[in-house]
């Protein structure tokens, strides 16, 4: 069970593009997410808050999720991390107004899940859900 909060771009992979950490797709619903996390929808709605993912957030940022939320669905399970990292990138930068290529780097790219998995794995073979 997680109780630790995630890291934004886990919380924008799972919620917005609904690629979980095994780099599984599914549609999912605030509830669904948070039930995966192992929290409650509360917990996870303050999460969403706090990183400004929520949807009130979210839709004042010029960049199409609908797009990437599209795209995900059809993205191979070798290239999810790197899908996901690149996703990201385009939407820190239009949330902030950076240019793509200023690189943040107080995120791993190569380590976008947090464990150590790099963008060269297979998603299939990455850890599995906390329990």
């Amino acid at each position: 069970m997680t109780t630790r909060r995630p890291r934004e771009i886990e919380l924008f992979a799972l919620y917005h593009l609904g690629l979980d950490r095994e780099g599984r797709y599914a549609f999912r619903n605030a509830h669904q997410c948070a039930r995966y996390l192992g929290v409650d929808a509360g917990t996870f709605d303050d999460w969403l808050r706090a990183a400004r993912l929520d949807s009130e957030s979210v839709k004042r940022v010029d960049f199409n999720l609908s797009v990437a939320h599209v795209d995900a669905q059809f993205v191979a399970p070798d290239a999810v991390t790197s899908f996901v990292a690149e996703t990201w990138r385009a939407f820190e930068a239009a949330r902030t107004g950076r240019p793509l290529d200023q690189v943040r780097l107080d995120l791993d790219y190569d380590d976008i899940w947090g464990d150590g998995r790099s963008a060269d794995d297979d998603a299939t073979t990455g850890p599995t859900a906390e329990a």
